[in-house]
C-alpha cells in the first residue's frame, strides 16, 4: 500500500536539501568570480569543464542504477559493496587521465594543481553521491537532504574562506579538495551508522552485471 504521507514527506526533504544545495552553490560561484577576476574566473571554468568531460569515465551511470537496483535486492549488502568497488575503479581510471592530461596537455604551470586538487574533489564528491543515493534506494530522505546540506555547508564554508583569504586559483581549489574529503568522510559514516557496515565482499558475477546494466545511462 502506497503512503502517500511519507511520498509527501519525502518530496519536501528532497525539494528542501535541493534548493538550499543551489543557493549555497550559486553564491560560492559568484563569491569566486569576483575575487579572483575575468581571467582566473576563465581559468576556474576551463579546468572545471575539462574534469567534467574526463568524469563521465568515472559515473558510467552508477549514480542514476543505485537507487533502481538497491531497493529490488534482497542480498543489496553484497550488491552494493561491489558496487562501490566498480565506482572506485572508475575513479582510479578518471584519475590516471587527468595525470596524463594535465601532463600533456596543460602548458601553464599555475594551472596543473588547481586542475589536480578540483580532479581529486570530483573523485570524492562522485563517491559520496553514489554513496548518498543508497539512502535515497532506502527511502532515507531526510537524512539524505541533511547530509547533502551539512556537506555544501562544510564547502562552501571552506572555499568562501579560501577565496576571501587568498583570492587565488590555487588555494581555492586546494580547499575544494579538503571539503571533498570531509564530505566523503561524512557520507562513508553515515552508511556505516545508518544502512550497514562496508567492507569487501566482491563477486565478479555482480561486477559484470552492474557493468552491463549502467551502460544504458552511460
Amino acid at each position: 500500500m502506497i503512503n502517500k504521507h511519507a511520498i509527501s514527506r519525502n518530496i519536501k526533504w528532497i525539494f528542501f536539501g535541493e534548493i538550499i544545495n543551489k543557493l549555497l552553490i550559486l553564491l560560492i560561484t559568484v563569491i569566486i568570480g569576483r575575487a579572483i577576476g575575468v581571467e582566473g574566473y576563465g581559468e576556474y571554468n576551463l579546468l572545471l569543464s575539462i574534469i567534467v568531460i574526463l568524469a563521465v569515465i568515472s559515473d558510467f551511470g552508477l549514480s542514476y542504477l543505485v537507487i533502481r537496483e538497491i531497493s529490488q535486492k534482497k542480498r543489496f549488502e553484497q550488491y552494493v559493496h561491489n558496487l562501490l568497488f566498480v565506482k572506485i575503479i572508475l575513479s582510479i581510471i578518471f584519475l590516471i587521465l587527468v595525470i596524463l592530461y594535465g601532463h600533456f596537455f596543460i602548458k601553464n604551470p599555475m594551472l596543473i594543481f588547481p586542475f589536480y586538487f578540483l580532479s581529486f574533489f570530483n573523485v570524492l564528491f562522485s563517491i559520496s553521491e553514489l554513496v548518498r543515493s543508497i539512502l535515497k534506494a532506502h527511502e532515507k530522505m531526510k537524512l539524505d537532504a541533511i547530509f547533502k546540506i551539512f556537506g555544501t555547508l562544510i564547502l562552501f564554508s571552506l572555499v568562501v574562506f579560501a577565496t576571501l583569504k587568498y583570492k587565488n586559483l590555487y588555494f581555492i581549489s586546494l580547499f575544494y579538495a579538503i571539503s571533498g574529503l570531509l564530505i566523503f568522510i561524512i557520507n562513508f559514516c553515515a552508511i556505516k551508522k545508518y544502512i550497514f557496515s562496508v567492507r569487501i565482499n566482491l563477486d565478479y558475477g555482480i561486477i559484470k552485471k552492474i557493468m552491463l546494466n549502467s551502460l544504458p545511462f552511460f
